[in-house]
């Protein structure tokens, strides 16, 4: 079987108004990013604002040496003016050459020269999966970019964590999960779908099918696709639904419709030759008539602000200027969807505040040194993770001065982010999950006492199993000791298997002391 190697490329935005926390967090999540590649994969960098700037005119092998080159690009590259996506792209295909890949764009500006972007980028072999940050980010032309070269778009709030949010896009990026879809209604005359469904689904990205059905029709949505397993088949049957939920997802279907014809449009009057003009009337009326059916917006059809200017001439018709805009600033989107709780979420994991009363321990040296970093907030716990993410090895093991030391630093990483709830499959470190599960299963554990191999096999089963190892259920308290071995060094390798082999040894006890 041929193996499957990732080719990409990142692109990111480095104007003034990524300055401060938000390239932080963006360098950050780069890192980690490349710390789910192999050796045998290729990357390369591109920062960009008012130029372009490659971390290497060619995609580099995934080695410990070019990540640590690359995080001295990313250190070095400042504030870079506006945000000229298009030299971006272009300065991206030339790091590829001739072959194809994915792009990792991320973003917080307006997007300018839209229609020359798209034509540069259809048909290249390249999939752009793109990152929307904030406000001011272009969303809807974003979403088509991606969509049109089968990539995959996100976009986040000013308020959310620029790393996970990029972390969970890179996590989807790479082979799809699916392929060549197609959809079809029967058992309904009047049903129909429209506009075309992506034909691409990667993981942890849900496939959205738009389309318009009498309502008790019993009709059924047929999707057909090439799956991993070969051709497959499936069969939903479509139920009706609140008029206030069908009027919502009336209104989004009318807004993708409007997107996609407002692409075309741009397109066709940006050539300028007679017969494209031909073509920008056509798709003009479709975009009106859309515009009218749905009430929403367009560039043929808006709703207007007239602002009073020092220097406007009292008879002549005003100026208009078409702004896109994207997500309202400081949207919270806890106004919109009930907050998780996590009680309820997880009832079988107890946690009171991330304050937790720990047994008393006969290694108090350990204890004494770890305590300080059982109660510290989630947000520390999700720094954490992104630090760990970026120091995974090429081969899929944590880093270490000897193969037990390594064996003890991976399992650790793996245990944290499997009790902080990430999952193998979905998730912002499902491939750092997976390097280190089929990492921890082919090492050697001869060398490790009977009590240590033991400790190994119940995490691997329990990541395996898809359920929590109950002797650390208090997942982001352990965050802080794991921290403490792998980042700051704070404790020797003996004292770590100590730290654990005395919470199993506890937890074991109190359950052989509840069983009658």
């Amino acid at each position: 079987m041929k193996e499957n190697y990732t080719h990409i490329t990142v692109i990111l935005d480095r104007s003034g108004s990524m300055e401060g926390e938000p390239i932080e967090q963006a360098d950050k999540a780069i890192r980690a990013c490349l710390g789910a590649l192999r050796s045998e994969d290729q990357f390369g960098i591109v920062a960009f604002g008012s130029s372009a700037h490659a971390f290497a005119p060619h995609l580099l092998p995934g080695t410990m040496e070019n990540r640590e080159k690359a995080a001295a690009f990313l250190s070095r590259a400042g504030n870079l003016g506006g945000t000229e996506l298009l030299g971006g792209l272009t300065a991206a295909r030339g790091v590829f050459g001739e072959a194809g890949g994915d792009i990792f764009l991320l973003t917080d500006g307006q997007v300018f020269a839209g229609s020359e972007i798209m034509a540069g980028m259809r048909d290249r072999g390249f999939r752009v999966h793109c990152l929307g940050i904030g406000s001011a980010s272009q969303d809807r032309f974003l979403a088509l970019l991606a969509r049109e070269t089968g990539g995959v778009s996100r976009f986040m709030t000013p308020r959310e964590r620029i790393d996970m949010a990029a972390l969970k896009l890179f996590a989807s990026v790479g082979r799809p999960v699916a392929s060549e879809i197609t959809c079809s209604i029967t058992g309904a005359s009047e049903g129909r779908i429209s506009p075309a469904p992506s034909r691409l689904v990667f993981a942890g990205t849900p496939l959205v099918v738009y389309g318009a059905c009498p309502a008790d029709a019993g009709a059924v949505l047929n999707l057909t696709f090439e799956g991993t397993a070969g051709p497959s088949t499936l069969e939903y049957a479509i139920a009706g639904a609140s008029s206030e939920l069908g009027e919502t997802v009336r209104l989004l279907r009318g807004a993708r419709l409007i997107t996609d014809l407002e692409s075309q449009f741009s397109q066709a009057t940006a050539d300028g030759s007679a017969k494209a003009k031909r073509g920008a009337d056509r798709v003009r009326q479709m975009l009106k008539k859309a515009s009218e059916e749905y009430g929403l917006s367009s560039q043929v059809m808006s709703l207007v602000a007239v602002v009073k200017r020092e220097g406007d001439v009292e008879g002549e018709l005003p100026k208009t200027t078409v702004v896109p805009v994207g997500m309202p600033q400081d949207t919270d989107f806890e106004s919109y969807f009930a907050p998780l709780d996590p009680q309820s979420a997880r009832p079988e994991l107890p946690c009171e505040d991330m304050h937790f009363d720990m047994p008393v321990f006969s290694s108090r040296d350990v204890m004494a040194r770890s305590i300080p970093r059982l109660t510290r907030k989630l947000a520390g716990a999700k720094d954490e993770l992104v630090e760990l993410a970026a120091l995974l090895e090429p081969d899929g093991g944590m880093p270490g001065i000897d193969p037990e030391e390594r064996i003890l630093a991976s399992l650790l990483a793996l245990l944290v982010f499997h009790m902080e709830d990430h999952s193998r499959r979905r998730g912002p470190f499902a491939r750092h999950m997976t390097r280190l599960l089929a990492w921890l299963k082919q090492a050697d554990l001869s060398t490790l006492s009977e009590e240590q191999r033991d400790i190994v096999t119940r995490v691997l089963d329990g990541v395996d199993a898809k359920r929590p190892v109950r002797e650390f259920y208090t997942g982001h308290a352990y965050t802080g000791v794991v921290a403490d071995f792998i980042l700051n060094r704070g404790m020797t390798p003996e004292e770590a298997w100590t730290f654990i082999s005395v919470v199993m040894s506890v937890v074991m006890k109190e359950e052989e002391s509840d069983t009658p």
